[in-house]
Formats: C-alpha cells, sequence, structure tokens
C-alpha cells in the first residue's frame, strides 16, 4: 500500500526525540564556547579588563557579540577567533581557551599577561595564528603546540620564554611565519625547521642560541625574511641560504659567524638587505657579476674582511647604504661607490627595530 507521506505516531515520536538531541547538542556546544570565555575573563586582572571587556557578561547569552570575538556565520555560532591586541589587559593565559575548539586565530599580543603558555593550546586543532607577543610571558615553548597543524602563523616575539625550541614545531607543515625574537631561549636551530615548505618568515633574534645555521633551512622554497641576528650561532653561512631564491633580507648580525662570504649573496636577484656587522668573517668582499642588483642596505662593518673594496659594488644601483668600518679593508674608496648613494639610515642603537621596520617594507 502506497505511504501517505503522513509519519505514524511511533517513527513521529522517533523524529522529535532526534530533533531535540540534536538542538540539545548544538546548545551545549555553543554554551562551551560561552563558558570558555567566561573562564578566560575570570583569570584577567586589573582596571583595564573591566574597560576592554565590558559586554562579557554572565547574563548575556549572545557572546558572539562580545568585543573582541568573531563567530562563525551560521548555526550554531561558534567562536572562531578571539582578538584583544593591545588593551592593556594583564593576568595569565589560562588553559580553558582551549575549549574554543572551533578557535583559527588568537591574538593577544601588547598586553601584560604573565605565567606560561598553557600546553592545551595543542589541542586546538584549527588554529591557523597564534599571536601572544610583546607580553611577559615565561618558561618553555609547549611542544604539544606541534598537534596545531594547520598553524600559519606563530608569534611569540618580546617575552621572557626560556629553554629550547621545540624541534616538533616541524610537524605544523602550514607555518609561514615564525617569530620567537627578544626572548631567552638556548640551545639550536632546529634543523627541521628547513623542512618546512611554506616557511617565508623566520625570526629567532635577540636570543642565546647556538651552534650553527642548518643548511637545510636554505630548501625553504619560499622563505624571505631570516633574521637570526644578536646570538651566539657560530660558523659559516651555509651556501644553500645564500642561494636562496626567494630570500630578501638576511639579518646575522652580532654573532660569532666565521669563514668568507658567500658569493652568492652579492649575486643574488632578490636580496635587498644583508646585514652581517660583528661577527668574525674573513677573506676579500666578492665582486658584483649580476647586471641589476636590489640590495639596498649592506652592512659588513666589523668583521675581519682584508683586501681593497671591490669596485664593482658600484654596480648595486639600488644601494642607498654601505657600512665597511672596522674591518682590515685597504686601498682607496673606488669612484663608482663616491656617488649615487643616497642619505644614509642611521642603524644605531636598536638594531631589533631596524629588523622590524625592513619585515614591514616586504610584509
Amino acid at each position: 500500500m502506497a505511504s501517505s507521506g503522513v509519519l505514524s505516531p511511533p517513527r513521529l515520536v522517533r523524529s522529535l526525540c532526534l530533533l531535540a538531541f540534536f538542538s540539545l547538542a548544538i546548545c551545549d556546544e555553543t554554551e562551551s564556547d560561552r563558558q570558555a570565555l567566561l573562564c578566560f575573563k575570570s583569570h584577567l586582572s586589573g582596571p583595564a579588563a573591566g574597560r576592554v571587556l565590558p559586554s562579557w557578561s554572565n547574563a548575556s547569552r549572545e557572546f558572539c557579540g562580545w568585543q573582541g570575538i568573531t563567530c562563525t556565520a551560521t548555526s550554531p555560532r561558534r567562536v572562531i577567533a578571539l582578538d584583544l591586541e593591545s588593551g592593556g589587559i594583564s593576568g595569565f593565559v589560562p588553559p580553558c581557551v582551549a575549549s574554543l575548539t572551533w578557535l583559527t586565530r588568537l591574538q593577544l599580543s601588547n598586553n601584560s599577561f604573565h605565567g606560561g603558555i598553557p600546553s592545551e593550546l595543542g589541542r586546538l586543532s584549527r588554529l591557523r595564528s597564534l599571536n601572544l607577543s610583546t607580553n611577559t610571558l615565561e618558561g618553555t615553548i609547549p611542544s604539544q603546540l606541534s598537534a596545531c597543524s594547520q598553524l600559519r602563523i606563530l608569534g611569540l616575539w618580546s617575552n621572557s620564554l626560556s629553554g629550547e625550541i621545540p624541534p616538533g614545531l616541524s610537524q605544523c607543515n602550514h607555518l609561514q611565519e615564525i617569530n620567537l625574537g627578544n626572548n631567552r631561549l638556548q640551545g639550536s636551530i632546529p634543523s627541521s625547521f628547513g623542512n618546512l615548505p611554506e616557511l617565508r618568515i623566520l625570526v629567532l633574534a635577540s636570543n642565546g642560541l647556538t651552534g650553527s645555521i642548518p643548511p637545510s633551512l636554505g630548501s625553504s622554497p619560499y622563505l624571505t625574511y631570516v633574521d637570526l641576528g644578536m646570538n651566539d650561532l657560530t660558523g659559516a653561512i651555509p651556501e644553500s641560504l645564500a642561494s636562496s631564491p626567494s630570500l630578501q633580507v638576511l639579518r646575522l648580525m652580532s654573532n660569532n659567524f666565521t669563514g668568507e662570504l658567500p658569493k652568492a649573496l652579492f649575486n643574488s636577484s632578490s636580496l635587498i638587505a644583508l646585514c652581517l656587522q660583528q661577527n668574525s668573517i674573513v677573506g676579500s668582499i666578492p665582486s658584483v657579476t649580476v647586471a641589476s642588483s636590489p640590495i639596498q642596505y649592506l652592512y659588513l662593518r666589523n668583521n675581519y674582511l682584508s683586501g681593497t673594496i671591490p669596485s664593482s659594488l658600484g654596480n648595486l644601483s639600488s644601494l642607498v647604504h654601505l657600512r665597511l668600518t672596522q674591518n682590515l679593508l685597504v686601498g682607496s674608496i673606488p669612484e663608482s661607490l663616491e656617488y649615487g648613494l643616497s642619505e644614509e639610515i642611521s642603524t644605531k642603537g636598536d638594531v631589533y627595530s631596524f629588523g622590524v621596520l625592513l619585515l614591514q617594507m616586504i610584509t
């Protein structure tokens, strides 16, 4: 007999039960996000927290309208971004943030967060951007962050983080930017960073890193900006890094590098800034053979370079600042360099900030 299209009472009851079940599940998920946000707020302190988060109320169910919160466009509404940059907020980052399981961006930079980075953040499988920079965070970088398989940006600079850089971060195959500068990190640069296929920016400056630059680092096809300055790194500059076809900025100043200058650095079609001052580099300055080099900033002072200044440096038509002082160079300044340099840009003082300026130029 043909169906009339009307559900029998037992089937109707089952359908209504299923509908109620899924509705309760959705409510549980959204309520979980609200409770996680309220938990986060409970760990904040200082008058700024009250000013910045007045909309975060226990009585409010509409958390998607709270300041700094972005939710999915469709139901069920889930939190996908928490942005509280430069809010003057103090407190610490609690583990309950990891209950925001749909979170793709966590931006808490330029505040006064202290304590450690919770290892529970490794449970955020959708996280693409983590920026906790410019706070007073301490402790180590949790190895559990390597489980954030979708992570693109890791920004932890300007804190007081210590310990070694977790090699497991290379398991985050989509990492494009790693900035751990201006901390108290020790140990070596993980060679596995060279296996990151999408890596573009690597900043590890102003730490206490030792060892040499892994040759594998030069194998990253999109590598644009490398700042390893102001550490205790040794050894020679790897030819593989010097020959990287996409490299625009290389900052290795104030280390203990030895060996000679790779010729590839002076014949690059992409490099715009080369900062190698205050090392122990020897040998002569390579000649420039490339027809049109984009290099603008060339800092080689405070090394042990010898021989004469090659006249071919005059072929660097984009050069605006050249520093060769405090070496063992002899002879005269080539005529090709006496004219054409535009006004100088001083890098005395805060060389870390100058690196930030260069980074802004290329991003």
